[in-house]
């Protein structure tokens, strides 16, 4: 006997395994309820490097995204990085800082390797992170050690976490089993598998950064593994502050409807967070309507849907074999075949919110079970709600539940996938029985079984389901327990032994089992007078084989007296009783069944073994294969089955033996032919035979020959421009193929100019070349080239032709010049004055020679106002004189297209009584920036700036027209900051303006325009000014008040500049005179003493220079007793229900259905029903209210209708909250509100009001 400590022992001795693991302790604090952990599982193979840096990337934005919420769903976060065949070093901490460093030192390594170990690296990943965490899965590899799977599913189901893939690889294989655990991991914990391109990877860590957050609740998860289109209803209830739709798979297609029936699209409310073509989709709604949504699906293949939102309300489930309201009592999955208890833990919900029904979906969405819940008003705590027993299906499923919130709104949740356990058993090289000794009821449970070795570790579940035992003795009953359930029995000589099973301690079951011991005692008594004969079992056939849709039939006769009751059980779970017939049998309907008979004299039990036979399918490895001779030749043909086939071979029809030269393993279908002869060669034919078929297959096999050379090249000369043909000739079987290549590593066709060919004949290839020279020819150049000192020159020299290739120089007076590029041109950094002359090009090769000449010509340069000295050496005999005059003179004017003539030619003269010179010096003047303002007259101040206007979301063009020689660097700053010239909203445009686009409010300011050259610089300020039209915040359309009472309507408007706002009584100005009609600051219109002439339409008109806008609000006066009443909380309400009738009537009260009797909390029925008061109404009291008045002449009713008002509340107001931004970044500002009906929300920056038009979302 192996005792259970000992077992454990045992099991943890032989399984432990070191796993490197970095963490950071936090400190000892206290898990938030509803943390959760952000773990990245990351594949650091070679080929994983591009998802890496994009991963890097991505982290930090998730991390500042999340750490930003108000609910910040991330307590602490984990990496687990792996490479076959390691795992880690793994990575938990609490600081995000941490996590990003360890991220950061990741390498990849290797090469890309597949598969690789990732379902025990998602396994260490849900162990170290909390509950209800989110897990991304990075790889382009299938798993490995996909036998790990089991276990995987087990930690999923109990932690309640999400793991996502994103794959940018699978290994070409999605059919294998390695592939196919991804989906099923993805599927049990309501995530995904996303088949991406490398570069894809940053789109989906985007909608990673949005789906990362607290209070996930989950509507629909589907899978489904061909091409669908589905559309789905589902209730969206109040409490959904964002709902996402999320498909993956091909040809991705989403569409959402609202309760109207409206299409939901980009614009209107519909915000795409991913959209990946032929991989995935996601988009998202928020703050959806209440009511019954459309969601319309599709997919061009297999495809997964999850439906998602944020909500306070969810549920988890948990299973047991008895009812129990302790959910440490129930377990994470059913066990198949044994009647199951649900609990189910909600939360968000109070009274009177309650759930209505339990349903069980399949994978596909399709409802398998609906299971009622009962209403348990006064159970404490609230929330928990138990379900009658039920058989859990034999597949995947899922649970949803529907119920109604506290304003009968149907809310829908659904949970992550469960599945039954069943007990399994597989190929095992050792065994190890464990046995309990006196068996109670205590020792019912589950148990597990855990093999390992040093491949692995395997894991295998069963139930113990115990029964109890009642004895009847000499008319005594034992009473140690009472059971319910079913009740078989046996008999000896003095006792009746009874078995109960599925206990249950109720008191009224006594009576029950009381009452049929009587009638069994009675029976027993009398047949102390008759001969009771045991049950004789007769079971036919023994043992039994089908295929898959057969017809199984086994009879099973049983003769005793009494006559005994049959029973049928299958591999222990109870069938219905009789002949066995199983119609369109399938694969598990294969096992032990047993015919179990009893009467009172006994119980006798026969089996029959019925074993499920599946006929030989075939596949041919390789149908064609050519050998070598005398090579090693192995044929394979692959064979399933069951049981599995045996193969024969044939050659024609003669059947093969094995030999020492022929090896043939007929379980694995290999024939292998050592030495391969030419008579080997023709067609083989495998045999696959079990008990339910056989199947074939053919190959063919050549015997080839290696090439050989019959005549190799020999070595060659040959004359320039001379053409040579070089012989190969080869045999082979088949024909050889021949291939050319020179051995220095040259392309053999490359050269210009030449012609090559490849021809074969009859005995074999021969290479045949010729080529041509051609002179050289240059391409043409500029004759002269004129540079300023100290600029860059660069000479080209193109070469049109030649073969040989040319050989290229530059000459310089008679000297070779060594500033030449690869591309041939010469090319000279900085000018100097030495650096004049002509240049020559020349160009050589065998065939002849080419050559061009430019002339550098130096010109001098200054800047405008700077003194410049030209020099004019001059020398001679006699002495030379020197005159200096000006030849050419332009005026420096700037041209439209920004360039400027400013040259200027001096000649200097020399001359004695001999010889005459001119020199002519030739130099541009560099020209200020001058900049040009629209409209501008003679004497206008150039110190003003220009003042420009525009409306939000225009665009407009700051101008700067600037003109100068060499043209400006120009830069635009605003308020002293820098403008960069690569602002997605800021064009500069070849004038020196700056264009902005869709400008927006912050864009107002003053600018700078800075236009600079080497001769100086010039600047232009403009003043900008954006104008925001209108705009008047929708409050209420239509007000109600009482005569006698004030009124305030409201009109809080904003524009820049702000808005001047008017009031109109339909088309009359209303007077504001300070008396009753009071205008307040903020634009309201006050009515003091309203009276029944006020009544009427008002308008608010409010204007500016940029536009105006005008709502209408409409003042009534409630009649007395109108069936619609509202009031703000805490306020008194009085029904009246004035009924009169002979006999007095009767008066009861109903709220929305059920009969008010007055003793509820704050409400009073007085005056013998005729008026109902509530002290002081809530959001609770919302509803209609019935006064029904009844005599015997008959009956009468008035209804009321009643809607509370709550004032906004703003959730922490007293507190206040410091958040930090970076310039130019977007930033999040949150305010939680509440009240009824939802208040309208207005934010103030410094006591000014902030536009809409300066924020990206106002929620």
């Amino acid at each position: 006997m192996v005792y259970l400590s000992e077992l454990h022992q045992m099991l943890c001795a032989s399984s432990t395994s070191l796993i490197p693991l970095k963490t950071k302790d936090p400190g000892g604090e206290a898990v938030p309820e509803g943390a959760s952990t952000l773990a990245f599982v990351f594949d650091v193979t070679g080929s994983m490097y591009d998802d890496l840096v994009q991963v890097i990337e991505g982290a930090s934005k998730i991390l500042e995204t999340s750490l930003k919420r108000p609910k910040r769903p991330l307590y602490n976060f984990a990496l687990v990085p792996f490479h076959d065949p390691e795992i880690g070093p793994v990575t938990i901490t609490t600081d995000p800082k941490k996590f990003q460093f360890e991220l950061r030192e990741l390498y990849v390594q290797g090469g890309g390797d597949c598969p690789e170990m990732s379902i025990g690296a998602i396994k260490i990943a849900l162990e170290i992170s909390l509950p209800g965490s989110f897990i991304y899965v990075f790889t382009d590899a299938r798993s490995k050690d996909y036998r790990l799977t089991h276990e995987v599913l087990q930690l999923i189901q109990q932690k309640q976490s999400q793991v996502v893939f994103v794959l940018t690889g699978d290994c070409d294989d999605r059919d294998h089993i390695g592939y196919k655990v991804y989906e099923e991991i993805a599927s049990t914990s309501s995530g995904q598998v996303f088949h991406l391109d490398k570069k894809q990877v940053n789109e989906v860590l985007k909608w990673v950064e949005e789906a990362v957050q607290a209070s996930k609740v989950h509507l629909l998860s589907t899978d489904h593994l061909t091409m669908a289109v589905n559309t789905w209803q589902i209730p969206f209830d109040p409490s959904l502050k964002e709902v996402t739709v999320s498909l993956s798979g091909p040809s991705p297609g989403i569409e959402i409807r609202d309760p109207l029936g409206e299409v939901i699209s980009k614009g209107s409310g519909l915000n795409e967070l991913l959209n990946i073509h032929n991989s995935a989709k996601v988009v998202n709604v928020k703050d959806p309507e209440p009511g019954t949504w459309t969601i319309k699906t599709s997919s061009s293949g297999r495809h997964s849907v999850r439906i998602t939102g944020l909500s306070t309300i969810d549920f988890r489930a948990g299973f047991s074999r008895k009812p129990t309201l302790d959910f440490k009592k129930t377990s994470s999955r059913p066990v198949q075949g044994i009647p199951t208890f649900v609990l189910l833990n909600t939360t968000g919900i109070l009274l009177p919110a309650r759930v209505d029904r339990l349903e069980l979906l399949s994978i596909t969405g399709e409802l398998l079970k609906t299971l009622p819940v009962k209403y348990y008003p006064d159970r404490k705590p609230y929330g928990l709600w138990n379900i009658s027993d039920f058989i859990p299906p034999d597949e995947a499923f899922f649970v949803k539940i529907m119920g109604y919130d506290k304003d009968d709104y149907i809310f829908q949740r659904v949970s992550s996938e469960f599945s039954s356990m069943y007990f399994s058993s597989s190929r095992e090289s050792s065994s190890m029985s464990w046995e309990i000794a006196q068996v109670s009821l205590p020792d019912e449970g589950f148990y597990e079984c855990m093999a390992t070795s040093s491949a692995g570790t395997g894991r295998a579940q069963t139930f113990l389901d115990v029964s109890d035992v009642v004895t009847y003795c000499d008319g005594m009953l034992n009473r140690e327990q009472w059971l319910l359930g079913p009740i078989k029995y046996i008999t000896s000589s003095k006792c009746i032994v009874f078995f109960l099973t599925h206990i249950h301690k109720y008191a009224d079951v006594i009576l029950n089992i009381n009452t049929e011991f009587v009638l069994i005692n009675s029976h027993y008594q009398s047949g102390l007078q008759n001969r009771y004969e045991p049950p004789r079992v007769v079971i036919s056939p023994k043992n039994q084989t089908f295929t898959e849709g057969s017809e199984v039939s086994i009879r099973c006769s049983a003769a005793g007296y009494p006559k005994p009751t049959v029973v049928w059980t299958h591999n222990d779970i109870l069938t219905p009783e009789g002949t066995l017939i199983i119609r369109k049998a399938i694969p598990k309907d294969a096992g032990i069944y047993g015919c179990l008979a009893s009467n009172s004299a006994g119980t006798e039990r026969q089996t029959s073994t019925l074993t499920y036979i599946e006929g030989p399918t075939l596949t041919v490895v390789q149908s064609e294969i050519l050998v070598a001779l005398g090579d090693t030749t192995i044929m394979e043909c692959k064979t399933t089955g069951i049981p599995h086939p045996q193969v024969k071979w044939f050659k024609g029809d003669l059947e093969l033996r094995a030999s020492a030269f022929l090896i043939i393993d007929t379980h694995r279908g290999l024939l292998k032919i050592q030495e391969t002869q030419d008579l080997d060669a023709g067609d083989y034919t495998c045999v696959a035979t079990n008990d339910a078929g056989r199947a074939s297959g053919k190959i063919t096999l050549d015997v080839g020959s290696p090439p050989v050379f019959t005549q190799e090249p020999s070595d060659e000369s040959v004359d320039i421009g001379s053409n040579i043909t070089l012989p190969c000739y080869v045999q082979g079987y088949p024909e050889p193929k021949v291939k050319w290549r020179r051995l220095n590593g040259a392309s053999l066709f490359s050269r210009p100019f030449a012609v090559s060919s490849i021809s074969q004949l009859r005995t074999g290839f021969v290479l045949i070349l010729s080529f041509v020279q051609v002179t050289p020819l240059i391409g043409v150049s500029p004759a002269t080239a004129n540079v300023i000192e100290g600029q860059q020159l660069t000479l080209p020299c193109v070469l049109l032709a030649g073969n040989p290739i040319p050989e290229r120089r530059w000459i310089k007076n008679s000297m070779v010049v060594r500033l030449v590029r690869s591309d041939g041109s010469l090319h000279l950094e900085r000018v100097r004055l030495q650096d004049g002359g002509d240049y020559t090009c020349m160009a050589s090769n065998v065939a002849g020679t080419s050559n061009k000449t430019t002339a550098v010509n130096q010109i001098f340069s200054t800047i405008e106002g700077i003194p410049v000295t030209l020099p004019c050496k001059a020398s001679g005999v006699p002495k030379p004189s020197i005159v200096w005059s000006k030849v050419i003179s332009h005026l420096c004017e700037m041209s439209e297209s920004h360039k400027s003539s400013c040259k200027i030619v001096w000649c200097c003269i020399c001359t004695n009584s001999i010889y005459s010179l001119q020199l002519l010096n030739v130099f541009h003047v560099i020209v200020k920036p001058r900049v040009s303002r629209p409209g501008d007259q003679q004497g206008n101040a150039y110190d003003k700036p220009i003042e420009i206007s525009v409306i939000a979301g225009e665009d407009v063009t700051l101008p700067c027209e600037v003109k100068s020689l060499p043209p400006p660097i120009i830069t635009w700053a605003k308020e002293m900051q820098l403008i960069s010239p690569f602002s997605p909203r800021h064009t500069f445009l070849p004038s020196g303006s700056m264009k902005i686009s869709e400008t927006q409010v912050s864009d107002s300011g003053m600018y700078i325009c800075v236009a600079t050259n080497i001769a100086g610089n010039v600047t232009q300020s403009v003043k900008l000014s954006v104008h925001v039209p209108p705009k008047i915040q929708r409050g209420p359309r239509v007000l109600k008040v009482q005569a006698g009472h004030r009124v305030d309507i409201p009109c809080s408007a904003q524009g820049i500049p702000p808005p001047a706002v008017t009031w109109f009584k339909g088309r009359s100005a209303v007077p504001i005179d300070g008396g009753q009609f009071i205008h307040s600051p903020d634009g309201a219109l006050g009515i003091s003493n309203v009276q029944r002439p006020d009544a009427g339409t008002y308008k608010c008109v409010a204007s500016n220079v940029a536009g105006s806008d005008s709502p209408t609000i409409e003042v009534l006066d409630p009649p007395y007793n109108s069936p619609f009443q509202e009031r703000v909380a805490n306020q008194r309400i009085a029904f009246p229900c004035p009924a009169k009738g002979i006999p007095k009537p009767v008066v009861k009260w109903l709220r929305n259905g059920r009969e008010l009797a007055g003793s509820e909390p704050g409400i009073s029925i007085l005056e013998d029903g005729m008026l109902l008061i509530i002290a002081s109404v809530t959001p609770s009291d919302n509803g209609e209210y019935v006064c029904v008045a009844i005599n015997e002449a008959g009956s009468t009713e008035r209804k009321y209708n009643l809607k509370v008002n709550v004032p906004p509340e703003i959730r922490d107001q007293e507190k206040v909250t410091n958040t930090s931004v970076v310039v130019h970044h977007p930033v999040s500002l949150f305010c939680e509100v509440s009240g009824n009906p939802f208040p309208i929300i207005s934010w103030y920056k410094e006591d000014i009001q902030v536009c809409l038009l300066n924020l990206m979302e106002v929620t």
